[in-house]
């Protein structure tokens, strides 16, 4: 199977104060966390932001097809470039992404339009996932609808949610930083 990645960082990160994707999390931006977890998987790999400044890690990027639009406006942008039909789709916030919560998605992947962890708490975690290219289509007709809610529309495709209840293999995996002071709090 051919894979391409597709990186999220087009947040506002307006709680942040900054652009997430490029605050320094021990020593290294915190995109790179996600690109080093995607490079295990695939060379193709796309960032979505509007922030040039992601030129210097040297993948091609593209913007929001639908400004403003959250996390589907993102995915839909991603989906629209990638050249992959099989895509591993990865916000930048999550530095703490394991290799194993990846190969479990994989492996469980089926052909299906979309498959998902959840969380122990419950939490659909949409965007760490699969997706195929095929759903596209799917994304901008709720995007034109201004109909923003992920899960909803994932509900609605061939889709696969993959509980992830092991705490002690994957417990920091969801964790990602919409604020400062939760950053400092991992730094140490």
């Amino acid at each position: 199977m051919n894979l391409g990645a597709i990186i999220l960082s087009g947040g506002k990160s307006s709680r942040f104060g900054t652009d997430k994707g490029l605050f320094l999390f021990k020593n290294k931006p915190l995109i790179q966390y996600s690109i080093d977890i995607c490079k295990m998987y695939t060379d193709d790999i796309i960032i979505i932001s509007q922030n040039e400044e992601y030129k210097q890690f040297n993948y091609p990027i593209f913007s929001d097809i639908y400004a403003e639009r959250g996390p589907m406006g993102g995915i839909h942008s991603g989906l629209s470039h990638t050249k992959n039909e099989v895509n591993l789709i990865i916000s930048s916030d999550t530095p703490f992404i394991d290799k194993k919560l990846i190969d479990l998605l994989l492996s469980n992947y089926h052909k299906e339009d979309v498959v998902i962890p959840q969380s122990s708490d419950g939490r659909y975690q949409t965007l760490i996932g699969i997706y195929h290219k095929r759903i596209c289509s799917h994304f901008e007709q709720e995007l034109l609808n201004n109909h923003l809610k992920m899960i909803h529309l994932i509900k609605q495709l061939n889709h696969q949610v993959i509980p992830v209840l092991d705490k002690d293999i994957m417990k920091n995996c969801f964790i990602n930083f919409n604020h400062l002071s939760e950053l400092q709090k991992y730094e140490h």
